[in-house]
């Protein structure tokens, strides 16, 4: 399997993993990425749009269905009324705090199956992953 196949293919098991958890707590895949998308302080619409890779009809339909179920607050910036952030409200941060708590839960067994060693250097590859795209997709 190459690269992109691996990537892929990671890409659709953390996507699997999401919407399971997603759908025990009652809410889709989409959802769940949104909530998880949103920093404790408030981020931009469009910074958000970027970093979830939807457009802003997209978000805007994700962000109404999570406004109803008061998990989220959409508010005009103060210093350009332009922009509108996205915050967290009280009920959307325990919810962001299931979702990343069963999401470790998942980890921590997923992990236990490699060895002491094995899990260090899982970890040390992922950053320096993460950091590569990071610094690839942005330039």
């Amino acid at each position: 399997m190459n690269i992109s196949e691996q990537i892929h293919e990671l890409n659709l098991e953390t996507s699997s993993i999401l919407r399971e958890i997603g759908n025990k707590l009652g809410f889709t895949l989409s959802q769940v990425q949104l909530l998880l998308a949103v920093p404790f302080i408030s981020i931009s619409m469009t910074d958000l749009s970027k970093i979830l890779g939807i457009d802003n009809s997209t978000l805007t339909r994700n962000l109404n269905k999570l406004e109803g179920s008061e998990l989220v607050v959409r508010k005009k910036d103060t210093y350009d009324g332009r922009i509108y952030k996205v915050t967290l409200t009280k009920k959307g941060l325990r919810l962001k705090d299931k979702i990343e708590f069963k999401l470790n839960q998942f980890s921590l067994k997923l992990l236990s199956a490699l060895g002491h060693e094995n899990r260090q250097v899982v970890f040390e590859s992922l950053e320096k992953l993460s950091w590569a795209f990071t610094k690839t997709k942005h330039s």
